[in-house]
């Protein structure tokens, strides 16, 4: 689930109530504002809260609610699942404690000056939020860490010994049923079968690349369109080196009809390196968001080539 507007959220409302339930399903959540940086978007909790009680009972039936991020979308969610009575699964991450220590340990976060910075970021709130989560949620997913224990307990406040059946450590999580699938869609494609959809949209992105750039193999980094990810860093780091002329860079991620103000930021550095007239001709790729068993078809396809159009290689990045 993620923000979308309103024309798109009864598209996905429709398709939810009608589909199998098979596969990855993505639906949109309309908040009924202009795009706010993530920091500013608490009043939107109503209208999110909304929006997510209407897909869940669209869906019907929903064993669990897996929520990540200490935001706006997972305090409506964790809402409407107390609501209704579907477990929570949380992935609990020292965020934002540690970027708190961080900036206490270089000195630009201090006591003096926190009010100040807490009025942009909302640190404590936030703080306080992941704790909230992590207490009211059935389970909570780790990811591993050099000193996982000893960090939760000092920043979270988390003792994973007090209960270790309410924690299970698992790095990233990826769903290797659509891996596997996209693989051998991916090979049996290389190999002369028809495109599958997903292989078939990729082929058409390509195919308005610049002649001289079909061919070549594929970069590819998927994830949010924010400073964080160091998506525009990415491209200037391409642009600006011998990857520009032996591959093809492609990026998936972000609302490029609607961009939040953290979208539009990376999107307007991007614009700086290479403007959008100028994406084709240099072998720069920016189809925006796409649903998980689609971006993980493209990756497969980087892998193993898509036939006139793509090199296979070895050339994968992915951002999470």
């Amino acid at each position: 689930m993620s923000r979308g507007s309103v024309r798109d959220a009864m598209g996905d409302l429709l398709e939810l109530e009608s589909a199998d339930r098979t596969g990855h399903r993505y639906g949109r959540i309309p908040l009924l504002h202009d795009p706010v940086p993530s920091s500013a978007a608490w009043p939107m909790r109503v209208a999110a809260r909304r929006g997510i009680r209407r897909l869940v009972r669209a869906v019907g039936g929903v064993d669990l609610i897996h929520l990540r991020m200490a935001d706006v979308g997972s305090l409506a969610a964790s809402d409407v699942a107390r609501e209704l009575g579907i477990p929570v699964v949380f992935t609990v991450a020292p965020d934002p404690h540690a970027v708190v220590e961080s900036l206490d340990r270089s000195g630009r976060l201090t006591r003096e000056r926190f009010g100040r910075i807490d009025v942009d970021e909302h640190y404590w709130f936030r703080t306080r939020l992941v704790q909230r989560l992590a207490a009211d949620a059935a389970h909570t997913v780790l990811f591993p860490r050099p000193r996982l224990a000893e960090d939760l307990r000092r920043l979270v406040g988390i003792d994973l010994g007090a209960h270790p059946e309410r924690h299970t450590v698992v790095p990233e999580g990826v769903d290797l049923d659509t891996i596997d699938r996209s693989v051998a869609e991916a090979i049996a494609h290389a190999r002369g079968a028809p495109a599958s959809p997903a292989l078939a949209e990729l082929g058409d992105l390509v195919e308005r690349l610049a002649p001289d750039r079909r061919g070549l193999p594929l970069l590819v980094s998927i994830g949010r369109l924010h400073r964080v990810k160091g998506m525009a860093a990415l491209v200037e780091a391409w642009a600006g080196g011998p990857l520009a002329e032996r591959a093809n860079l492609l990026l998936i991620g972000g609302d490029l009809a609607s961009p939040s103000p953290d979208e539009l930021e990376q999107l307007d550095r991007i614009d700086e390196l290479i403007p959008a007239g100028e994406r084709n001709r240099v072998g720069l790729l920016l189809p925006g968001h796409r649903p998980n068993d689609v971006a993980a078809s493209w990756l497969a396809a980087a892998r193993f080539g898509l036939p006139g159009l793509a090199a296979a290689g070895e050339c994968m990045r992915a951002r999470a």
